[in-house]
């Protein structure tokens, strides 16, 4: 008997992109948004964001389902951002920060 089996790990919370991707070659502010959802945490909060870039701006919006949307305003693709990440501050002990890297596409 062969049987097959597929297998999710859930998280405190899931979240997407994994990495924010900024176009090469284009100097112009960009816009970005991270979408962070509840797994196997339950109920949790965004209490705050650090992001990169004197410019760089943010905004947290709790969504439906207990989910957050936010948006990283006015990114570039400058030195003092690339290889820097976003760090988003949770409520929760299993998971305070949610690091997410900036990185730049190749050209």
């Amino acid at each position: 008997m062969v049987a097959s089996l597929n297998a999710q790990v859930v998280g405190a919370v899931s979240y997407s992109p994994n990495e924010i991707l900024l176009p090469a070659g284009i100097a112009d502010p960009v816009t970005r948004h991270i979408v962070v959802r509840p797994g196997g945490a339950g109920n949790f909060e965004i209490t705050s964001a650090e992001v990169p870039g004197e410019q760089t701006t943010t905004q947290i919006l709790r969504m439906p389902g207990g989910a957050y949307r936010i948006q990283l305003g006015q990114l570039t693709a400058s030195e003092e951002v690339l290889g820097q990440s976003v760090r988003l501050h949770t409520n929760l002990e299993t998971m305070p920060v949610i690091e997410i890297p900036i990185i730049q596409a190749a050209p």
